[in-house]
C-alpha cells in the first residue's frame, strides 16, 4: 500500500474505485478484528474481551531471519536477500495457498501443529540452540533450504555447518560458484511442470578473428569518474601478442568492459577465457550491440581459473533486460559488445584473460530443456557434493548441481543452492507435503484464515481447486 506512483511523485491508487476497495477491506478488517470468528469451541483462543481469536489456517510456513543480512556485505545483502524476500515470496503467492511467515526468533514460540511444510528463506546464522528448535520443527514435515542455511553459526563458517543442519553434503567453491539460473536433471516430479525454453548450441564450420579485437585503444570504460572513485580501486586493461588482459578490483557487484568493432553476419561467437583472482570466480556475460540499437546478452557461463573454449550462437541470445530500444532481433553489422562480470564485489583484485575471440559460421542446434532463475543475476553459491542426494537441476554455466533432494511425503527434503524456485517446483512440493491448494491457477493469489478467504486476480479467471 505504498502510494508511490509510476513517476515516484505518488498516485498508483488515485482513483475513486480503488481508494473505494480499500476503504471496504479496511472495514471489512476492522469490523472481523472487534468479532473475530464465531466458533462454539471451548478451547479456542479469545482476546480481552472474550471474543474469539480468528485463526491462521496456513499449511505452509516460511521462515525468515532478519539478523542474517547482516553477515554479508551491503552490495550483496541487498541483491542476494532481496532476491530472496522479494522473489521467492512472488512465487509463493502464485501457488494458490496461503502461507504464514515466522521469525527465526519466534520459531521456539510458534505453534508448528498446522504446518506440513517449512521454508527456511534466508536463515544465514544459526547457533546450536536454534538448530536444535530448527530440527524439532521440521518434524514430520517436508523442509526446503535456499541458498546457504546455517552457514554460519556466529562463531564458525564453512559447509560442514550447512550439511550438520539439512542432512545435504554441499562444497564451497573459492567464495561461492557464480550462478543465477539452473537447467532441470530429469523429468523428475518436483520439476516436471517447470517450463521448457530453447537451448541453442553452435557446431563451428569456421571461424575468423574479430577485427580489432587486440587493440587496446578499442576497449573503453563507460563509467564516470565520481563511479571510479566510489567503487573502484583499479581499472585497466592491455593487449600483448594473443591476449587481452583487464585487470580490476572493485566493491560493485558486477563489472564491464566495452568494445568497439563492425562484425559482419555470423551465426555466434567464441572466446577462450579465464581468470586470476576474484575473476577465477566470477560468471561471464558477453552482450553485442546491434548497428540498429539494441543490445542483446548471452548466456552466463563461469570463468574459472583454468583457460576454456566457450562457443555462444546468437540464436541463444536474448533481448538485454536493461534496453529500451525498439529492436526485437540482432541486426549486422555489429557495432560492438561488452564483457559483463557478476560476482566481482569485495574490493579484491582480479584479471580476466581472453584469447581468440572469433566470428563463427557453423550449424546451431536447438532442443527443450527446463530451465528457471536469472542468468544475469548471479550469487555467489554452494554447489551440492552429495551422492545419496537426488540431483534435480544443476547451474547453466558449470553443469555444478544446485538443486537437490531426499524422502517423500513429509519426509522429504529439498536443499535449493540458488536463491531462488520457481512456482511450479513449490506447488509439486506442496502437494508431495499434502498441503492443501485452494487452485492451481497461478493468477489467482489466495489469503485465507478460519473465517475468510479471499481471492484475487485481475482477469477474471475460472478456479480450479483440488
Amino acid at each position: 500500500w505504498c502510494d508511490f506512483g509510476a513517476d515516484g511523485s505518488g498516485g498508483w491508487y488515485d482513483d475513486p474505485r480503488l481508494i473505494g476497495e480499500v476503504a471496504q477491506m479496511v472495514k471489512l478488517a476492522e469490523t472481523r478484528q472487534k468479532e473475530g470468528h464465531h466458533t462454539n469451541s471451548a478451547d479456542v483462543s479469545r482476546n480481552w474481551y472474550g471474543v474469539p481469536l480468528l485463526r491462521r489456517n496456513a499449511e505452509v510456513a516460511l521462515v525468515c531471519d532478519l539478523k542474517s543480512c547482516y553477515w554479508l556485505g551491503d552490495g550483496e545483502a541487498m541483491r542476494t536477500h532481496y532476491s530472496l524476500v522479494d522473489a521467492v515470496t512472488t512465487e509463493l503467492y502464485h501457488t494458490g495457498t496461503p502461507f504464514d511467515t515466522i521469525l527465526l526468533s519466534q520459531l521456539p514460540q510458534a505453534d508448528l501443529g498446522r504446518y506440513r511444510l517449512v521454508i527456511f528463506l534466508n536463515t544465514l546464522r544459526i547457533d546450536p540452540e536454534q538448530s536444535k528448535v530448527v530440527a524439532e520443527a521440521i518434524k514430520g514435515r517436508a523442509a526446503l533450504w535456499l541458498w546457504a542455511p546455517g552457514i554460519t553459526d556466529g562463531e564458525q563458517f564453512g559447509p560442514d555447518l550447512v550439511r550438520d543442519l539439512t542432512g545435504f553434503r554441499v562444497a564451497l567453491r573459492g567464495n561461492g560458484l557464480p550462478a543465477g539460473a539452473a537447467i532441470c536433471e530429469s523429468d523428475h516430479p518436483l520439476t516436471h511442470r517447470i517450463p521448457t525454453t530453447t537451448h541453442a548450441t553452435l557446431e563451428p564450420r569456421e571461424t575468423s578473428p574479430v577485427s580489432g579485437f587486440l587493440e587496446a585503444a578499442n576497449w573503453y570504460n563507460p563509467r564516470d569518474e565520481k563511479t571510479m572513485q566510489e567503487q573502484y580501486s583499479r581499472f585497466d586493461w592491455q593487449a600483448t601478442g594473443d591476449t587481452f588482459r583487464w585487470d580490476f578490483a572493485t566493491t560493485a557487484s558486477w563489472t564491464d568492459i566495452h568494445l568497439k568493432a563492425e562484425i559482419p553476419e555470423c551465426d555466434g561467437l567464441s572466446l577462450e577465457i579465464a581468470g586470476e583472482g576474484v575473476a577465477a570466480e566470477t560468471s561471464l556475460r558477453l552482450v553485442v550491440k546491434g548497428d540498429r540499437g539494441g543490445e542483446f546478452v548471452a548466456p552466463s557461463c563461469a570463468v574459472g581459473a583454468t583457460p576454456r573454449t566457450v562457443v555462444l550462437p546468437f540464436a541463444g541470445f536474448t533481448k538485454a533486460s536493461w534496453d529500451r530500444s525498439d529492436a526485437t532481433a540482432i541486426t549486422f553489422p555489429l557495432t560492438g559488445l561488452k564483457l559483463v562480470l557478476d560476482g566481482a564485489s569485495g574490493g579484491r583484485q582480479g584479471s580476466l584473460l581472453v584469447r581468440n575471440l572469433c566470428m563463427v559460421s557453423g550449424d546451431t542446434k536447438e532442443q527443450q530443456v527446463r530451465t528457471y532463475g536469472d542468468p544475469g543475476a548471479s550469487s555467489p553459491v554452494l554447489t551440492v557434493d552429495d551422492p545419496t542426494a537426488t540431483v534435480l537441476a544443476r547451474d547453466t554455466a558449470s553443469g555444478e548441481p544446485v538443486l537437490a533432494c531426499r524422502g517423500k511425503g513429509r519426509g522429504l527434503r529439498v536443499l535449493s543452492t540458488l536463491p531462488f524456485v520457481p512456482r511450479e517446483l513449490l506447488s509439486a512440493l506442496m502437494e508431495e507435503a499434502g498441503v492443501r491448494r485452494y487452485t492451481d491457477d497461478p493468477n489467482v493469489i489466495v489469503r485465507a484464515d478460519s473465517g475468510l478467504t479471499a481471492l484475487h486476480t485481475a482477469t477474471g479467471t475460472i478456479l480450479r481447486g483440488n
